[in-house]
């Protein structure tokens, strides 16, 4: 159930409900508090093809979602779409070296398993094991093949998404996977109520430019609204997408 008091509000209170939703007055407090982006450099990549090829393509279906009444909440899909759009923009940009549709995949379904918006600590674990589970039918709606490697090496990249210390058997192609997919995660902290938890690259090993940090709190923003306005979670990021890039 939806709150009347502003998830920031509820944030500075440490009320927060399990479920999340955005809502117009925490979006205005967190566009008040844009932090200064002091760059001014261009990225300059096409948002037909992160539409098109990206956020269309990889689109969670509603029924995969472990508690369908997160679907529209902070780390539902619009939390995931713009994972994966910002993935692409990284790829596409050349600034990250991962496979790009397995960063994607591993974008659409790390919190895909989620049955709240809190910490939730068994989430990667379900998810991990959902996609050896489903292999093939995840294959078929995003129109990708994967094979035992890839499904090994996207399950474990899941399941240790949210873990600083990652176990000595991973392979360096692995932990790159992971490292690339934590900075497309947090550059969408921005979503969160409370400026402490936005992005700290302090916990990150690759670092972010200015211009790719102000693209990410922007699709935030506009992504945010649209959906407010009424647009659905795929169509508020796609819309966004073309605004900003």
């Amino acid at each position: 159930m939806k709150s009347d008091i502003p998830l920031y509000i509820l944030a500075e209170k440490k009320e927060l409900p399990e479920c999340q939703f955005m809502d117009f007055q925490t979006l205005e407090w967190i566009e008040k508090n844009r932090p200064n982006f002091d760059d001014n450099g261009l990225v300059k990549i096409n948002p037909s093809k992160i539409v098109d090829y990206y956020i269309k393509r990889y689109t969670p279906k509603i029924n995969w979602f472990e508690n369908e009444s997160i679907v529209s909440t902070i780390h539902g899909q619009r939390h995931l779409l713009r994972c994966v759009a910002l993935a692409g923009i990284l790829c596409e940009a050349n600034l990250f070296s991962a496979n790009v549709d397995e960063l994607c995949i591993l974008a659409s379904l790390h919190d895909i398993k989620r049955k709240n918006d809190k910490e939730d600590s068994g989430h990667a674990e379900r998810a991990s094991l959902w996609l050896r589970d489903n292999f093939g039918m995840i294959s078929n709606v995003y129109g990708y093949e994967m094979n035992n490697e890839i499904i090994e090496k996207i399950s474990q990249a899941i399941l240790y998404h949210d873990q600083k210390e990652y176990p000595e058997f991973l392979d360096t192609s692995l932990i790159s996977l992971i490292e690339n997919f934590k900075v497309v995660d947090a550059l969408d902290r921005y979503r969160q109520p409370k400026i402490k938890w936005w992005i700290n690259e302090d916990f990150l090993k690759l670092k972010i430019s200015s211009s790719i940090k102000r693209i990410a709190f922007d699709l935030v923003l506009k992504s945010e609204r649209y959906f407010l306005s009424g647009l659905s979670n795929e169509e508020s990021v796609s819309k966004a997408i073309y605004d900003i890039l």
